[in-house]
């Protein structure tokens, strides 16, 4: 850590402290996460969902963690420096044009469908987390992140209350990926807006808040979500509902017409980040910015392969299909191996260097092994 001065302290969470610092030696800015925790070894470290998360994840639209270093049994993670979260960001608008908003939008469903299609998906979704530099979108705070594949019941506790979607609300125990995208519908409203869309005073009364927005959903509709409240004595509110249209005064009919989809009660019926992005909100003659793919005209829809390659394709308004594929070479995490393991440093306090990609294994043969283990056989 001698080579991090620290300038101001940006954030006090329940889990770590984030604060700016620069490096000394490049002079360049960098957020630093303390974890309040103790920690006595690497074991221990690596078996932290947000570390687990941010060493898989590899993404131009997700935060770099730069290095991890364990000192005097504190965990320091040390991340790229991006001064500006989207709250931030839309408290200093007046009002955001359509075409941001649709670039912010873009950016962020290409970093969940990233994440989703790599199994893991963040629960936390809301203003705070997500942050911006410039055009550039970059999701964050990987702490509640789950793995999709691993055992429920999940924790009952995810998301800032006015982002959580109507199966975490009823203790759901069993849930997945469609809680980010109710929580990015509700984010991109807000965008529109300036306030929040479901702004419940407490937990009880947030449901009370969705119902009378979107109004009330039969069993028909959504038989699980009965099943749910009937396990908790609850009761939907009962409301007609608003037209989304009246509520977001800004938005393009296209606009409503996706968010009327990713606010769905049903999970099921929610669609994917990949669905969203197919979406012809996003077909328009603006330039969006696409990271981690390669663009390409195509006349086939979307592809599924053997290889880990995600493929999704766009139907533009004049029928000209877009196949976004995820580039092969610089983002299969699941691949080369030996690729990985050099972009590791072992030294006595600093696991992993992600700017010194040339750096050669330095300590013992059981700090190699764990990380094998860790990437999987």
């Amino acid at each position: 850590m001698e080579k991090y001065k620290i300038i101001e302290t940006i954030g006090d969470g329940t889990y770590g402290i984030v604060y700016k610092g620069i490096n000394t030696k490049t002079n360049e800015y960098v957020a630093i996460k303390k974890m309040k925790k103790k920690y006595t070894d690497w074991d221990e470290c690596l078996s932290l969902k947000e570390v687990q998360t941010l060493l898989t994840l590899k993404h131009s639209n997700i935060v770099t963690l730069n290095e991890l270093i364990l000192q005097k049994n504190e965990l320091n993670m040390i991340f790229e420096f991006i001064g500006q979260n989207l709250f931030e960001y839309a408290k200093n608008m007046n009002e955001i044009p359509e075409y941001k908003i649709r670039n912010i939008s873009f950016q962020i469903l290409q970093g969940l469908a990233y994440m989703h299609k790599n199994n893991f998906f963040h629960r936390d979704m809301k203003p705070e987390n997500i942050l911006i530099s410039g055009d550039q979108v970059k999701l964050a705070d990987f702490g509640l992140a789950r793995d999709i594949n691993s055992e429920p019941p999940f924790t009952d506790y995810v998301a800032t209350r006015w982002y959580r979607s109507p199966e975490v609300i009823l203790n759901s125990k069993i849930y997945s990926s469609p809680i980010d995208i109710f929580a990015l519908g509700a984010i991109i409203a807000e965008l529109y807006t300036g306030v929040p869309l479901f702004p419940g005073k407490e937990v009880s009364y947030q449901m009370n808040k969705i119902c009378e927005v979107l109004g009330t959903p039969s069993q028909s509709d959504w038989n699980e979500g009965y099943d749910l409240a009937n396990q908790i004595h609850f009761k939907f509110p009962q409301y007609r509902g608003k037209k989304l249209k009246n509520v977001i005064h800004r938005a393009s009919d296209l606009a409503i017409n996706l968010l009327e989809m990713m606010l769905c009660f049903n999970p099921s019926k929610r669609p994917s980040a990949v669905k969203c992005l197919q979406h012809p909100f996003f077909q328009c003659n603006e330039i969006l910015r696409y990271f981690g793919f390669n663009v390409k005209k195509e006349e086939n829809e979307e592809k599924k392969n053997n290889n880990n390659n995600f493929a999704m394709s766009m139907n533009s308004r004049s029928n000209n299909f877009l196949n976004l594929i995820e580039e092969g070479n610089n983002n299969n995490h699941s691949g080369n191996k030996q690729k990985k393991q050099n972009e590791f440093n072992y030294e006595e306090d600093v696991f992993f260097s992600q700017n010194n990609s040339n750096s050669k294994l330095q300590k013992s043969n059981n700090n190699l092994k764990r990380f094998e283990d860790f990437l999987g056989n």
